[in-house]
């Protein structure tokens, strides 16, 4: 982190330009969504230590920035480690080809009714059993909810992929597909 960016060198030494140099020094650390709310509690505490409105609002917005891009993450590699647990990872990845010309054998090979029937049965499990963790680590139970409602979505709008390929590409699906992803949500 480049401090010198953060306070100019001809400022005065004030509260909020130490306060500055510690949020970012946190932030550039932030690695899960608790740390982001440790420093929303921080800024309260600079809000009562005097600090300006406006940089407390300021920072709020970067705060809720880096906290969305930290959710984001979370919800896509939990989805991505659901989908490989129930075998429909590899699967769903192979339906967004970054290279076509690659993209004809990998899915041929991935879409097989064989192995779609296993991953699938899979999933129709653990959808009764409830795929998705508490994530008791997550101590805000707000974000908690929200990231699990969006993992949630994550799963069905993958499924949802899956049964409008199969369909769109008359595939045989035989009785693969048992549920339509109305059904599925």
């Amino acid at each position: 982190v480049d401090f010198s960016q953060v306070v100019p060198r001809d400022s005065a030494i004030s509260l909020s330009n130490i306060s500055d140099l510690v949020i970012v020094a946190i932030m550039s650390s932030c690695d899960h969504v608790d740390d982001v709310s440790t420093l929303q509690s921080l800024l309260g505490e600079l809000t009562l230590a005097g600090v300006e409105s406006a940089r407390i609002s300021e920072w709020e917005e970067k705060i809720s920035i880096k906290e969305r891009s930290l959710i984001d993450s979370f919800i896509s590699k939990e989805v991505l480690l659901i989908l490989d647990r129930v075998g429909l990872g590899e699967i769903i990845l192979s339906l967004d080809p970054s290279d076509d010309s690659i993209f004809a054998a990998e899915t041929s090979a991935l879409i097989s009714p064989q192995r779609i029937n296993s991953a699938l049965t899979l999933f129709y499990n653990a959808l009764r059993s409830s795929p998705i963790p508490s994530y008791d680590e997550i101590k805000n139970l707000k974000i908690r909810k929200f990231a699990r409602s969006m993992i949630a979505d994550g799963l069905t709008k993958a499924y949802d992929k899956l049964y409008s390929f199969l369909n769109m590409n008359d595939i045989d699906t035989g009785s693969l597909l048992r549920y339509t992803p109305d059904q599925v949500r």
